[in-house]
């Protein structure tokens, strides 16, 4: 069983339809992320080659590299200089994500992971954080499919 028209339909007015990029925006535009254009810890090398052999695989990393670029800020402040990564940092820079989702947490923590297991691979004693002690994940939150 079908609906009535409405009225203004039904005596000929049509309503005049505009295209999507001539009506107001909703909402405000993001502000831009303060975060440095380039890597610039001691391990940036490393961190461009991961993300470049990521995009070079056809993955956009816009998000991912946001998500590094926290990283290697947190390297560059609190360990300057540092070419071996230990334990300490790695749970040191979680704590700055403790207002974060599991979920969102667990997520960061694997892309990290996964660079440090890339990392690993040209520097031996590399931490690599064991899967178990991340945060349980929620169910319905979507990640980024790391």
């Amino acid at each position: 069983m079908a609906l009535p028209a409405p009225s203004s339909i039904a005596h000929g007015c049509v309503p005049q339809l505009v295209p999507a990029r001539n009506l107001p925006r909703v909402r405000a535009r993001r502000p831009s992320r303060d975060l440095p254009k380039s890597f610039h810890s001691s391990l940036a090398s490393s961190l461009q080659r991961f993300l470049d052999l990521k995009r070079t695989l056809g993955r956009g990393y816009q998000g991912e590299g946001a998500i590094l670029s926290h990283w290697d800020d947190f390297l560059h402040r609190h360990y300057p200089g540092a070419r071996k990564i230990c334990a300490e940092m790695f749970f040191g820079w979680t704590q700055e994500l403790s207002h974060l989702s599991p979920t969102v947490r667990r997520d960061r923590q694997r892309l990290v992971r996964n660079w440090l297991l890339f990392h690993a691979r040209d520097h031996a004693g590399t931490f690599i954080p064991d899967l178990l002690s991340f945060p349980k994940p929620s169910g319905a939150t979507p990640s980024l499919g790391l």
